[in-house]
């Protein structure tokens, strides 16, 4: 009788010990995940001028660069017919 009790002692000994590795096996995956330097990602940016990448700093440069924001027209190439078949289509 006193062997099984020590027995049942072991046994939640042993899987608080497998719990804790599989916990700290995790983390340690997770941390390397977390702290891997990102490679995959191109860091081009389709030539962007470094003007393009520079930061506003007042507002005369903000008045200006919303204007030549808002002179681009970036639906001149925009075809919406298929869009619009899609949605006909649905309904």
């Amino acid at each position: 009788m006193k062997r099984q009790n020590q027995q049942e002692g072991f046994t939640a000994i042993i899987a608080f010990v497998l719990a804790a590795a599989v916990i700290g096996v995790a983390v340690f995956a997770a941390s390397r995940v977390m702290n891997k330097e990102d490679t995959s990602l191109s860091t081009d940016y389709g030539g962007l001028t470094e003007q393009a990448e520079a930061k506003i700093t007042n507002s005369k440069e903000l008045t200006n660069t919303q204007k030549s924001l808002e002179t681009i027209d970036v639906d001149k190439d925009l075809d919406t017919t298929e869009l619009d078949k899609d949605i006909d289509s649905i309904f």
